[in-house]
């Protein structure tokens, strides 16, 4: 979880950058208007990041994993992929399903926090206006 809060305050701070050098009027209502949109924007991008980590969890990416790490073998190591059995999708997939994936929780309740954030850092930037 502190690594998703991490993560969070990184983007914030990367997108309150952005936006102070480039575009933002310097006063006082700029100055709310830009926390809520850093808070707000990382949360939902956070939120994005949970709904991936949601349909990895069910296996949507399998196939790609698949085919990197098949082209990666056939490549450089392609006497013991040959004679593996057990190299076709089938096997992979079956391996991978029987491993517990889970999707990431903290990401999350992170986005939830930051986009609750972002949403009451514009009642003072409403109030400024």
């Amino acid at each position: 979880m502190l690594f998703s809060f991490l993560a969070a305050c990184l983007i914030s701070g990367i997108i309150a950058l952005i936006s102070y050098f480039f575009n933002t009027p310097h006063s006082q209502a700029g100055a709310y208007r830009l926390a809520a949109d850093s808070v707000g924007i990382s949360g939902v991008l956070m939120a994005c990041f949970y709904f991936l980590s949601l349909i990895a969890s069910k296996g949507t990416f399998d196939i790609l994993s698949y085919a990197i790490i098949a082209s990666l073998r056939s490549v450089f190591d392609y006497k013991r992929w040959k004679d593996d059995p057990n190299r076709d999708y089938y096997h992979y997939k079956m391996k991978k399903d029987r491993q517990e994936r889970k999707p990431l929780l903290a990401i999350l309740f992170v986005s939830v926090i930051f986009i609750t954030a972002g949403l009451l850092l514009l009642i003072p930037y409403s109030m400024a206006m």
